[in-house]
């Protein structure tokens, strides 16, 4: 199921302006509970990359952070290929994704 905002235009306003102001530790959970969710394909035909892209088509990745979850999603793949043996690293992913939570998504969009 593809996700879509109930309001398309409060969304957008939301995307160009606001950072994610809710407070670290609620943060630092959300992004436990999505790497979770990223280590849970058990599927070996599903590619990481083709795995991102099924969560943030979905609606788990933009429950949780709703303006962010397609530059978090990209961070924990740029991550993944970064590394010699593709394994991502729980505390600089969530350093990196705090980051990218403290600006509107948009900002993020041009990096």
């Amino acid at each position: 199921r593809l996700h879509k905002p109930d309001d398309p235009v409060t969304f957008m306003i939301n995307y160009l302006n606001n950072p994610d102001e809710r407070l670290v530790d609620t943060k630092r959970e959300n992004l436990t509970d999505l790497l979770a969710h990223i280590r849970s394909n058990d599927n070996p035909q599903v590619s990481l990359r083709e795995w991102l892209q099924d969560i943030n088509r979905g609606d788990f990745a933009k429950r949780l952070f709703p303006f962010h979850s397609n530059q978090i999603l990209k961070e924990y793949l740029a991550l993944s290929e970064a590394s010699e043996d593709g394994s991502v690293d729980d505390s600089t992913f969530i350093k990196r994704s705090l980051q990218l939570l403290t600006a509107p998504a948009i900002d993020n969009s041009y990096n």
